[in-house]
């Protein structure tokens, strides 16, 4: 779900705005104004541990949201819980991530080109 926030009100009651069937569990989106494109960030539990993804998908012609069908789902390597995901400000195209220190993966910070 996405949540819509309203910064110039100090209390908020958010309710979803919308809702994508990304099958995962989601720590992080971001999105780039300079190539229109957001990306979510997330990981599942399976049995063999964390598989991580980004989804990147951009938005809708009238603004008003994700083209969802249009959006892309990308392996992270390696798996684990990442955390955090930012567009590199640098390039239209490759955003930074990172994770928690786990005994799953020694990386904390990962560097993503997206085509």
């Amino acid at each position: 779900r996405i949540y819509q926030l309203d910064k110039k009100q100090a209390k908020q009651n958010p309710a979803p705005v919308a809702s994508y069937p990304v099958d995962m569990l989601l720590t992080a989106a971001d999105y780039s104004v300079q190539s229109g494109k957001f990306v979510l960030l997330g990981y599942k539990l399976g049995m063999f541990g964390f598989s991580s993804y980004l989804w990147q998908a951009p938005i809708s012609a009238d603004g008003q949201g994700i083209n969802w069908h249009r959006a892309e789902r990308f392996a992270v390597k390696p798996g684990g819980q990442w955390e955090a995901v930012i567009w590199d400000e640098r390039s239209q195209n490759q955003i930074l991530i990172s994770q928690e220190n786990t005994q799953q993966a020694d990386q904390s910070l990962g560097h993503i080109s997206l085509p």
